[in-house]
């Protein structure tokens, strides 16, 4: 999967477009393993959509096949 793949997923899940992806401390994204945490095991940080919102947001996964998410407006 690569970063435009996962903003395709991320918008689904979300209803908005994604325009960018940002890491917790809200660098760019270059590779899904910017996001990627341990523990929890999942993914997380920030994105921003195309009408300019931003939210931090998370993605793991629980009981080894159901994906989670959660998004927490930032603005």
């Amino acid at each position: 999967m690569t970063v435009d793949d996962f903003k395709r997923d991320l918008s689904e899940r979300l209803g908005q477009k994604v325009l960018q992806l940002l890491t917790r401390d809200g660098e760019a994204v270059e590779e899904l393993s910017d996001l990627y945490q341990a523990s929890p095991a999942g993914f997380g940080g920030r994105l921003v959509t195309t009408d300019g919102r931003q939210a931090a947001w998370e993605l793991w996964l629980e009981d080894e096949d159901t994906w989670n998410f959660q998004a927490t407006p930032l603005n």
